[in-house]
């Protein structure tokens, strides 16, 4: 039995309670929770027209089509499979082939190409895809799937490896999550990961979830200047890899005055150092750490050490 009070069920509610609130800010657009409901909801619909508890490949980058995509298929009773854009296109059709899947959203780009690689799927592309149109389709009584998501690791052999979550794994993570990073409406966190990568799990679902502002690091600016981007977007939660203070530190922009807004930081992915979290609270005493580790299996993280200075 999957538990009530989902990440969906949260956005719902978020969308009405906070529709005004901006749920995505890239850089150059704003977007509001009610905007994030509606796209939702047409993809939900989208996809129910062609089959109940679809299984969906999404190939994209950071940014709202993309999560309203994640979300769209969740709405729909499926499971989605997230491939980040920078993946080799080999790879890319070597995972769809695995999985069997005759649906597959992705960049206008990539749709001629897998359309004559894989000519029985449905493939959506953002031409396809309305993020104002309302529908007027009831989700009440939709068939629900197990799995909200499979996501692709390496493999130690080099082969892609799904990994499978499940819907009650995912909704017990990010309530724990939300309560422990303490997010709430008016807060803004960043996404440095790719949505290949389990750790974006983290900010994008904790964002979600709890009502906040997620800003994906898209330029190649942020990911040089990672300490500028968070002083100018005013982030107050950072999720990333540890390797990123070194990225910080190297760019000397580790400074008191770009660290203004952040309160709290989510490590997972690597080892952290003890340097990396002397740096850190030298720049500013008040932060909050959260080192965390676990394996893709344990639905991003099952350890955790808070730190403060």
């Amino acid at each position: 039995m999957i538990k009530k009070f989902s990440p969906i069920d949260s956005l719902k509610i978020n969308s009405v309670k906070y529709k005004n609130y901006i749920a995505v800010e890239t850089d150059n657009k704003k977007y509001s929770y009610k905007e994030f409901w509606i796209a939702i909801r047409f993809i939900a619909s989208m996809l129910l027209k062609i089959k109940k508890k679809p299984l969906v490949v999404i190939i994209g980058e950071k940014g709202f089509l993309t999560y309203a995509s994640m979300f769209g298929v969740l709405l729909a009773g499926g499971t989605y499979v997230p491939i980040s854009i920078n993946t080799p296109l080999k790879r890319i059709c070597k995972i769809i082939s695995l999985l069997k899947s005759n649906m597959i959203i992705c960049p206008d780009k990539y749709k001629f190409y897998l359309k004559k690689k894989f000519y029985k799927a449905n493939i959506f592309s953002e031409k396809n895809i309305s993020l104002k149109k309302k529908v007027g389709i009831s989700f009440n009584k939709i068939q629900i799937s197990r799995l909200a998501y499979i996501i692709f690791t390496s493999g130690s052999t080099g082969t892609p490896k799904g990994v499978c979550i499940s819907r009650e794994a995912l909704n017990h993570y990010t309530k724990w999550l939300t309560k422990k990073l303490k997010m709430k409406p008016g807060k803004k966190c960043s996404q440095f990961s790719e949505i290949g990568f389990d750790l974006s799990v983290a900010d994008i679902f904790g964002t979600f979830y709890s009502g906040a502002t997620l800003i994906p690091a898209i330029s190649k600016y942020a990911n040089i200047f990672p300490g500028r981007f968070i002083k100018e977007k005013k982030i107050t939660h950072l999720v990333c890899v540890p390797s990123l203070i070194d990225v910080m530190n190297n760019a000397k922009d580790l400074k008191k005055n770009n660290l203004k807004s952040l309160e709290k930081i989510f490590f997972c992915g690597e080892p952290l150092l003890k340097s990396q979290v002397s740096s850190l609270f030298k720049a500013k005493k008040t932060l909050e750490i959260f080192n965390a580790y676990g394996p893709t299996e344990a639905t991003v993280s099952c350890t955790y050490k808070k730190l403060f200075f």
